[in-house]
């Protein structure tokens, strides 16, 4: 259970004109997205981009009085704190410092050889779909597949990925499974957790241009079942943890510019010429 503080409109006001958002926020615990969201809920202005840099250049920007309160509304906020962050166990660590060695990254090959049996099933099954209307391949309905939504001209590469990825996590130890039922899921279980992932292509959107035949029906009928936008596949491919934990654990890492699943993150994809490489710090949710 999380803990929480009260505190005055009025107090709160003073506060975040006396010091940065971000630095309130971290005095109480909770992000400063969460402590803007509490502002303007209770109607209290905040300092405006760059007032601090002013400030700290010898200007004395002005700033605006707190207005009243409609009639009953709440002049106490209540701010829910988050838990610290959990320390990983000396076995975590030393999972955590054997994946940060050069020799255990995860390497993606060029080509896709003897297939993980999960991919070459999900290769087979994702072929035989017809893309939606955005253009991506998924798993059908009730039917036991990896968790891949990529466009038809992306799948060869996102199969190299699980592949690669699937062959690392159970040299690790750890096991992988595919759901049943109605939802397909993809779960990688080990060190006493299980943590659910999937591999999808993100989609470009632009306003669809009416064809004749839509206008006409448009200007006959008042209205058209034309949609309000095309989508297409980007060839970006993100790999998700799709499990909802905390604001401070990273969940995703895509395409970039330049390069392929990359991140800035050791514990994270990287480029590995041209391609996908990863130092997974297997174990710890946040490195997952």
């Amino acid at each position: 259970m999380r803990d929480h503080v009260t505190v005055s409109r009025e107090s709160l006001y003073e506060q975040v004109w006396s010091e940065p958002v971000l630095k309130v926020a971290t005095r109480y615990q909770i992000s400063g997205t969460a402590l803007a969201k509490i502002c303007r809920k209770m109607q209290i202005p905040v300092p405006p981009p760059g007032y601090w840099a002013r400030k700290l250049h010898g200007y004395t920007p002005g700033r605006p009085d707190l207005p009243s309160l409609p009639e009953g509304t709440p002049s106490v906020a209540r701010i829910e704190q988050r838990p610290p962050r959990a320390q990983p166990s000396p076995e975590i660590e030393a999972h955590i410092a054997r994946e940060a060695e050069e020799k255990n990254q995860i390497h993606v090959a060029a080509r896709l050889g003897r297939a993980h049996s999960l991919v070459h099933q999900a290769g087979e099954v994702l072929r035989a779909q017809k893309p939606d209307e955005r253009g991506i391949l998924g798993p059908p309905w009730r039917e036991r597949c990896l968790d891949i939504r990529v466009s038809r001209a992306s799948l060869p590469r996102a199969l190299r990925i699980m592949d690669a990825l699937l062959k690392a996590v159970e040299r690790r130890g750890f096991h992988i499974a595919t759901s049943e039922g109605e939802r397909v899921a993809t779960h990688i279980e080990g060190l006493g957790e299980k943590v659910e992932i999937g591999l999808e292509e993100r989609s470009t959107r632009q306003e669809h241009v009416p064809s004749q035949e839509e206008r006409d029906s448009k200007a006959k009928r008042g209205w058209t079942l034309a949609p309000r936008w095309d989508y297409e596949p980007s060839g970006i491919l993100q790999l998700r943890i799709k499990e909802v934990w905390g604001d401070r654990i990273r969940k995703s890492w895509s395409d970039d510019t330049g390069s392929t699943l990359s991140a800035s993150s050791g514990s994270g994809p990287r480029p590995n010429g041209g391609e996908w490489s990863s130092s997974n710090s297997a174990g710890q949710k946040s490195n997952a």
